[in-house]
This record gives structure tokens, C-alpha cells and sequence, in this order.
């Protein structure tokens, strides 16, 4: 009877940590899909996904690349803001995150975050704008990043 008992547990427990998806708007007349996981972190941070192609149809809101500058150079999706993360240790970065995050991002408009593959610096971003203040509902990675941009034609143009 124990072992049943333990089996419906992690089935139920597998279940709930599967469970992802969510389809809403994006801001613009298109639907997107977004694609909610939960992190195996302390803090269990909800992060949302949007596709690669998505991202290049919305409007009045943030794209915040947070690649190095050597990177963000080679190309980034026009209009993005710049505001590295990278390398990753740095804490002056984080701190200089936080204040942009602030002063600029802190207007109630959706956020969606480019870094290299779409995971760690996303991730470091996603909590470092929720410290700030910001709504964690409005927080988005780009499904692959850069990476994923990049095999998109015209998707990432070189930054003067």
C-alpha cells in the first residue's frame, strides 16, 4: 500500500512539472505561442518563452539583447536595446542590469530577452529584472536566441 502510495506521488509531482504552454497575444495583431517552464531553482522562477520568428513581429515593448558586445555587433534584431549580462560572473554587470532595468524597463511594456542559445543568460536576466521590480509576467526569452534569430533571413542586422 506504501509503494502505491509513493508511485501517485511522483506520477502527480512528474505531471505537475511537465505541465507547460500557454497561448496568448504578444502585443501585436498576430497570436504567439508562449511556452511557460518552471527552473529547478530555490526560488522556482516561471519562465516564458516566445518563439524566434514571434519576437519579430512585436511592437511597443522592449527587446533587450544581453550578449556581449563583439556578438550584439555581428547583428541584432533591429531596435533591440543593448544591455549585456556577459560574461556571466561579472557582478558589475549585474548591478549595471539592474539600474537599466530600473530607469528604462520599468514602463509596464512586455520584455523579451536575446541572449546567445536562449538559457543561462536569459535566466540570470529574468531574475535580476524581477529584483528590480519588474512583473515577472512581462518577462520573456527568445525560444533559441541569437542562435535561433540567426537562421531567420534579415532577422539580426549589423550594429554600427
Amino acid at each position: 500500500m506504501e509503494k502505491t502510495k509513493i508511485i501517485a506521488l511522483v506520477a502527480a509531482l512528474s505531471l505537475t512539472l511537465g505541465t507547460t504552454g500557454a497561448i496568448t497575444g504578444c502585443g501585436s495583431k498576430s497570436d504567439s505561442t508562449i511556452k511557460t517552464s518552471t527552473a529547478s531553482t530555490a526560488s522556482a522562477v516561471a519562465y516564458q518563452y516566445i518563439p524566434a520568428a514571434d519576437v519579430l513581429k512585436v511592437t511597443d515593448s522592449h527587446i533587450l539583447d544581453v550578449r556581449e558586445e563583439e556578438n550584439y555587433k555581428k547583428g541584432a534584431v533591429e531596435g533591440s536595446e543593448w544591455q549585456p549580462i556577459f560574461p556571466l560572473d561579472d557582478t558589475s554587470l549585474e548591478s549595471a542590469m539592474k539600474e537599466y532595468a530600473t530607469s528604462k524597463l520599468n514602463d509596464g511594456k512586455n520584455i523579451y530577452i536575446v541572449c546567445n542559445s536562449g538559457k543561462r543568460g536569459a535566466e540570470k536576466t529574468t531574475g535580476i529584472l524581477i529584483e528590480a521590480g519588474i512583473d515577472k509576467s512581462k518577462i520573456f526569452t527568445v525560444e533559441g536566441g541569437a542562435k535561433a534569430l540567426a537562421e531567420i533571413d534579415g532577422a539580426l542586422k549589423p550594429v554600427q
